[in-house]
């Protein structure tokens, strides 16, 4: 789907009007094709799924309307110093425009679709789609978990539903991401689709990375899809940035937040996987702790996953989120083309760094319709030009001309952004470059940050563990242990 009109609150997927009562209707259609045995067994569980999406369809209303006006104080006119707003986001990545070639169904408030396409009977098993290494022990999800009565419905976009769960042994609080099937997408390549994202997410166990429980079947009446079980996080980076008192916090605090944000970036490229889709509304928190999240575009890096010495496998499709998504990637929507995926990961982490300390982005698409970028192109070339040795980390060259220059609070945090959201990705900072910076390893840390030994154990999608060398090509090892060294004993904001 393409990435267009991100930037209206018209677009967010919570914004829609379908009656609740379509819902309920096509629920007992449903029912009425089940057997009598089945609907006895499934008749409470609809009770408390029915309650539950009227309790989503009047928060999902009272959200649109407090965000539109949260949105209107915290960012009014202001002249020239006003760039852009942050485009709407939801957590867990549920409003993604990723670039399938096939249309999805229309959400509505409660997190179902007007016209519903649901997989044939009998659904697959996820074990017979996933390596044994990530098979579960259950194959559904009432087997182990329960939708919470109330207020059990997070959000909703074309690719998925977002539900609140819990454990039934204790209560334990979870997140379902419910994955929608695509108008025209074969059960088959539906059941790829899902696999992928499930394997990548649950191969990549880290403290900054979101951990994935199980990849399930879900009951007849609730969705005839699978879905995903992980932890739940009450708050997403993209709405923290948008609270009135953001602006208020340190400079280091922020600083803490970007550099947990690179030590997880760190980790996804060090196991071969590229995110393709990093933004604030992919971004989790809780207690001052960083969360990456949804790997929908997420990918193996190189030709012969985990292998580094085969190759970039070079991408050519539109992914991510306008002005996170690079340059060479937005301009695929004219000419055909291909791009390092790792180069495009370091763009979107150079707009993360500028959304988290300035609380808004710097334009709103890396193109050159865009006025805003178009200036910022022209400075960045007109720079280069000028200081050959700033494109070699040259810590002395500090760009000084142009409204991108003076917007960050410290020169060397200006060379940091300018290097990484480099419009030329020949040219641009790799993430072994972050690592060497100065200035990076200075930055404090307020949370203690492990890392693996020299060997990095990778399972590529068939399961089998690699015993990978990327950790000298993402970045030196001495580097990475430096930039670990400097903490300071703080605490984050309490969100």
């Amino acid at each position: 789907m393409s990435n267009r009109g991100l930037h209206s609150p018209s677009g967010c997927a919570l914004c829609g009007t379908t009656p609740i009562r379509h819902t309920t209707d096509r629920i007992f259609l449903t029912l009425q094709s089940m057997t009598v045995q089945d609907t006895k067994q499934n008749r409470n569980l609809f009770s408390k799924i029915k309650h539950s999406l009227q309790a989503g369809h009047k928060h999902s209303r009272s959200f649109s309307a407090l965000d539109s006006l949260q949105a209107s104080r915290q960012h009014p006119p202001n002249g020239s110093q006003l760039i852009s707003k942050f485009p709407v986001y939801n957590p867990y990545g549920i409003n993604n425009r990723h670039s399938y070639s096939v249309q999805l169904a229309s959400p509505s408030l409660d997190g179902t679709t007007d016209s519903p396409v649901m997989l044939p009977y009998p659904i697959d098993s996820p074990r017979d789609h996933v390596p044994q290494p990530f098979q579960n022990e259950i194959e559904d999800l009432d087997q182990m978990y329960e939708i919470v009565g109330s207020g059990s419905f997070l959000g909703s976009g074309g690719s998925s539903t977002i539900r609140k769960l819990q454990r039934r042994t204790d209560k334990k609080l979870a997140a379902l991401k419910v994955f929608n099937v695509f108008k025209d997408e074969a059960p088959g390549s539906y059941y790829r689709r899902v696999a992928h994202e499930y394997i990548i997410t649950k191969s990549l166990a880290h403290v900054h990375v979101i951990t994935v429980y199980e990849l399930v079947r879900l009951p007849p009446i609730l969705s005839r899809n699978w879905g995903m079980v992980m932890e739940y996080y009450p708050h997403d980076l993209y709405n923290i940035l948008r609270q009135p008192h953001w602006q208020a916090i340190s400079l280091g605090e922020k600083l803490c937040y970007f550099k947990q944000l690179v030590f997880g970036l760190y980790h996804l490229h060090l196991h071969d996987i590229v995110h393709l889709d990093l933004k604030p509304g992919n971004i989790l928190l809780e207690h001052g702790v960083l969360k990456i999240t949804d790997f929908g575009c997420g990918d193996y890096g190189h030709v012969r996953p985990g292998r580094f010495e085969s190759g970039v496998r070079m991408c050519d499709k539109i992914l991510g989120t306008p002005p996170f998504q690079s340059p060479e990637v937005t301009m695929l929507r004219n000419a055909k083309g291909h791009y390092d995926p790792f180069k495009a990961d370091c763009w979107s982490l150079g707009m993360m760094l500028f959304s988290i300390v300035k609380g808004r982005v710097p334009f709103k698409e890396a193109q050159r319709l865009d006025k805003d970028y178009a200036d910022y192109e022209h400075e960045s070339r007109w720079y280069k030009d000028l200081n050959p040795s700033f494109v070699h980390n040259d810590a002395n060259k500090v760009p000084n001309r142009g409204p991108l220059a003076h917007e960050l609070p410290h020169g060397q945090l200006t060379r940091l952004f300018w290097r990484l959201c480099d419009p030329v990705p020949a040219t641009r900072m790799t993430m072994k470059e972050v690592f060497a910076s100065d200035y990076f390893q200075k930055i404090a840390m307020c949370f203690k940050e492990v890392t693996h030994g020299d060997g990095v154990s990778i399972l590529d999608e068939t399961g089998t563990v690699i015993e990978s060398s990327g950790l000298g090509v993402v970045a030196e090892v001495h580097d990475v242990h430096l930039a670990i060294g400097c903490r300071i004993e703080k605490h984050l904001h309490d969100i």
